[in-house]
């Protein structure tokens, strides 16, 4: 084994796991563009240490904005968290903290309910 193969062997690459369930739902046809980027934005920042209730994901606007502005990602923040993929656990705002979320699992429970927001 040469030394540039063995260089690779010890890293490995990150990625997001979208369950086939979950991209056959109702509740995923009924997201918004912006908002299954938002979703995949915050999944990114999800760690093995975070994503759960007790240890939430720290993902802040910077890392979401791609091309999008501040107010379409809360309102995608909204509608992620109507539908059930997302739980909000901390709200951020004072001095700029980000807000800390959780996958949520809720989302299986979808009927068709529209989103306010």
């Amino acid at each position: 084994m040469t030394h540039r193969n063995m260089k690779r062997r010890g890293k490995s690459k990150r990625f997001i796991m979208l369950e086939h369930k979950m991209l056959h739902s109702d509740a995923f046809n009924a997201l918004s563009s912006s908002a299954v980027r938002v979703l995949i934005s915050i999944m990114s920042c999800k760690t093995l240490d975070n994503g759960t209730s007790s240890k939430p994901i720290r993902c802040d606007y910077s890392t979401m904005n791609g091309c999008l502005d501040k107010r379409t990602i809360a309102k995608s923040i909204r509608e992620l968290e109507s539908i059930g993929f997302i739980e909000v656990v901390q709200r951020g705002g004072l001095y700029k903290q980000p807000n800390l979320y959780a996958i949520s699992s809720e989302w299986i429970n979808y009927r068709g309910k529209i989103p306010s927001g």
